[in-house]
């Protein structure tokens, strides 16, 4: 036992092994040797604080070895990096960034692509340059993700990858941005884009619990497709579209594209100034969708079609250069064009749509011709149509519960419609309305426009297109049946001046003498006004004396026709009060 015990000892080693022994030796230039050292000793690496005349470069390779953990050196939770210049492409593929990265002023020389990475702490570059592109592809970043006041050159690039926190492009940087392309990307919390400026902006299958763009210079076009946005969409402040030149083919260019974006609260477009043509197709908003102040200046009409929104849609303040074009929207509220202002020939056309609540067409400047045809409306609110403008309006198909008027009565404003597709069901539904709202007079005025508007119909120049005419002329389409009965004083009016004529010439033998008295020159027009209205004397009263059935025609018909002319003169003047 003792010497196996003592054999034992002998074969114990004292001194680690010779490979232990050894330290770690890293390899690098002095840049990078002496960003290591500060690293350990402050939690940061300045090179402001080194000569000027000492180099800044550190290359892509190292940087990479530096944030995933290859160089087996102790490093701070926080890798802080000042004023640094990397040569080369950095690409990591399939690392784990355990520290949160903290990088200002930057300069990157090359491609920065991050490829099957996931990243435990927050990235956070600014005041930095990018020359080439920045490509973050099926990355998982658990921290937050920040880059302020940076410039990518290149463009910068997600796609399939994951922000467990949030997404932020802040700032405005020294040059403008190629683009910021987002594809197929979820963020838990927020993506926002801030006071930068960029060529484009690309969103597509995007996820996230709330996306806001703000204060943004797009050259070219933002375009967002497939977007799930869990609450609110916020784009205010906008500059999109801003180009030197009006593009070549306008048709094709677009500043502002939406499609298939679901938001889960409120949607709200502020004061954006749209150079390009506009799109908005098939958009879900929870809560009120909104445009308001903004401007939309291309000279074709912007384009709003399958939106859907719970609340009220509100383009309140805002400016078209070219009348917008609405189809096919659900509105649960309130369809608002509260002081909106529509320039140029292009009208307003609001087809196929259902507003459960009331299209406010308040405008600031009435556009030249609204279509309203296809519509449903719970409450049409009118517009203030000043006098010397006339509107043209086409409501084929078009449908409402209510109407309000504001700054003139519903008559009025039907006197608008004469130039105007006035078809049912629209007549039909504003006649009963105006009916059971007390409103007959304006409610008649409905009913002549209405048929005014079927004589068009007709084919000129026969004879029921004749007898309408003559109707409507002496009638009104039976709306005003006292305006008849001026027809039976001219009528006994001109009988009664022929067969006075014809009496008086009888009687004295075609000569102006009666008797041996010589009568004044003798007038049948004037005899028979004055017959008419008595009180209407011309020197005539004495001329002559009817006889027989004359007698008879005098004493029965002109009572009668002075009755219908008295009658027929109240109601005029009644009218005119």
């Amino acid at each position: 036992m003792l010497f196996a015990a003592v054999a034992l000892c002998a074969l114990w080693p004292t001194t680690a092994p010779a490979e232990e022994r050894k330290t770690v030796t890293i390899q690098g230039t002095e840049p990078e040797l002496w960003m290591i050292r500060e690293l350990q000793a402050n939690g940061f690496a300045d090179f402001r604080a080194r000569d000027p005349k000492s180099s800044k470069i550190v290359s892509a390779n190292f940087l990479e070895k530096l944030l995933s953990g290859k160089l087996q050196v102790l490093l701070p939770p926080v890798i802080k990096l000042y004023d640094i210049t990397v040569e080369g492409d950095v690409f990591l593929d399939a690392q784990v960034i355990a520290q949160h990265i903290y990088i200002c002023g930057a300069e990157f020389k090359g491609r920065v692509e991050l490829r099957h990475v996931t990243a435990n702490g927050s990235l956070e570059v600014c005041n930095s340059s990018f020359e080439s592109e920045v490509t973050f592809t099926e990355c998982d970043l658990i921290g937050g993700v920040r880059f302020a006041n940076d410039s990518f050159e290149g463009g910068f690039y997600a796609k399939d990858s994951s922000f467990r926190q949030y997404l932020r492009i802040i700032g405005r940087a020294q040059y403008p941005s190629k683009f910021i392309k987002l594809e197929d990307v979820l963020a838990s919390t927020a993506i926002e884009l801030r006071d930068v400026a960029c060529d484009d902006i690309i969103l597509t299958s995007v996820d996230c619990n709330s996306l806001a763009i703000t204060e943004v210079t797009v050259f070219g076009a933002l375009k967002a497709s497939e977007l799930t946005i869990t609450k609110r969409l916020f784009v205010s402040d906008n500059e999109l579209g801003v180009k030197g030149s009006p593009p070549i083919e306008p048709e094709r260019e677009y500043a502002l594209f939406f499609s298939d974006v679901f938001v889960g609260t409120t949607a709200r477009l502020y004061r954006n100034r749209i150079e390009g043509n506009a799109t908005f197709t098939n958009v879900v908003a929870n809560s009120i969708l909104a445009f308001d102040g903004s401007e939309f200046r291309s000279p074709l009409p912007s384009h709003f079609s399958l939106l859907n929104c719970n609340a009220d849609c509100s383009f309140s303040d805002t400016t078209f250069s070219a009348g917008p074009e609405l189809s096919s929207l659900s509105i649960a509220e309130q369809l608002v064009f509260r002081g909106a202002t529509i320039l140029g020939d292009h009208p307003l056309l609001i087809k196929q749509c259902n507003v459960n609540g009331v299209a406010v067409l308040d405008f600031k400047r009435v556009p030249s011709s609204i279509s309203l045809e296809g519509s449903y409306f719970k409450a049409l609110g009118l517009p203030d149509i000043p006098e010397r403008r006339q509107t043209v309006y086409a409501l084929g198909g078009m449908d409402f519960q209510r109407i309000t008027a504001k700054g003139n009565d519903p008559l009025r404003w039907v006197r608008f419609l004469e130039a105007s597709d006035f078809a049912e069901p629209f007549g039909s539904r504003l006649r009963t309305f105006l009916l059971d709202d007390g409103q007959k007079k304006a409610a008649d005025g409905v009913r002549v426009e209405l048929k005014r508007h079927q004589r068009k119909t007709m084919e000129k120049g026969t004879w029921p297109e004749f007898i309408d005419r003559v109707y409507d002329a002496l009638l009104e389409y039976g709306t005003r049946p006292w305006r008849g009965l001026w027809i039976f004083p001219l009528c006994v009016f001109v009988f009664g001046m022929f067969v006075y004529r014809r009496k008086h010439m009888e009687y004295t033998g075609g000569t102006a003498e009666l008797g041996s008295r010589k009568e004044p020159p003798y007038w049948s027009v004037i005899y028979t006004t004055q017959k008419l209205v008595p009180f209407f004397f011309l020197l005539e009263l004495e001329g002559w004396k009817p006889r027989g059935y004359v007698g008879w025609f005098y004493l029965l018909l002109f009572p009668l026709a002075q009755l219908s002319l008295g009658v027929f003169l109240a109601h005029y003047a009644f009218e005119l009060i």
